[in-house]
């Protein structure tokens, strides 16, 4: 996904997309927009064609995450210069990003520059849960204002199914087990909620069903 670019336009007169850019998310399906299945034609295909996944996904994409971000989140919270997918481009951010440091194989210091560490592993574009880059004060005021419901993010039937558990009870049984597989499922996946704890989803993160004193309580969304 990606490989065309952002598709922003159309030009019917010569039977070529207006523009794109080189950003890395932003994909619909083909046959829900006009534009795509404009590019579609134009290469004599249909929507959703092709033997492979390749042929049936890589396809422009129609926006990117960092300008959509930008203007529904971040200007709204008052974060924009100091969030972002690509710090480094950012004069304001690029000189203020954090380095890593770690200690020896043995886990002991003292600590010493991790130079080649790449949270990213390579990447260039813009990945989910991981990629966007802000500052500690930055990340609180979202947190603060998804806890608050801040109405200029989202109604308040949305915030409402945002935090409500969507799994069944197959799914929730089909979850925990996946999860609670091995240990580093549990470290990983389940984020070290214990396999004791039954778990479920909603849009905002997992779910615990019960509290584990001393941590969180029962319902704590991670």
């Amino acid at each position: 996904m990606g490989t065309h670019g952002i598709i922003t336009g159309f030009d019917d007169e010569n039977n070529t997309p207006n523009a794109s850019l080189p950003h890395a998310s932003g994909h619909e399906y083909d046959w829900l927009s006009p534009l795509l299945g404009k590019w579609r034609a134009s290469r004599g295909e249909g929507p959703w064609t092709g033997p492979t996944v390749e042929h049936k996904s890589v396809i422009p994409l129609v926006f990117s995450p960092e300008d959509f971000m930008r203007a529904h989140i971040w200007e709204p919270l008052g974060i924009a210069e100091d969030t972002s997918f690509y710090p480094k481009t950012k004069e304001g951010m690029k000189d203020r990003m954090a380095d890593i440091s770690t200690l020896n194989d043995k886990g002991e210091p003292l600590a010493v520059d991790a130079a080649d560490f790449d949270i990213l592993l390579g990447s260039t574009g813009c990945l989910g849960g991981a990629s966007v880059f802000a500052t500690p004060k930055a990340y609180g005021i979202v947190l603060s204002a998804v806890a608050r419901r801040y109405a200029k993010l989202l109604k308040p039937a949305s915030f409402n199914e945002l935090f409500r558990p969507q799994l069944n009870k197959q799914q929730k049984k089909a979850l925990n087990d996946y999860v609670d597989q091995s240990p580093i499922h549990t470290q990983l996946l389940a984020i070290r909620i214990p396999p004791s704890i039954m778990k479920t989803w909603c849009f905002a993160g997992l779910v615990a069903k019960e509290g584990q004193e001393g941590h969180f309580g029962p319902g704590t969304v991670f």
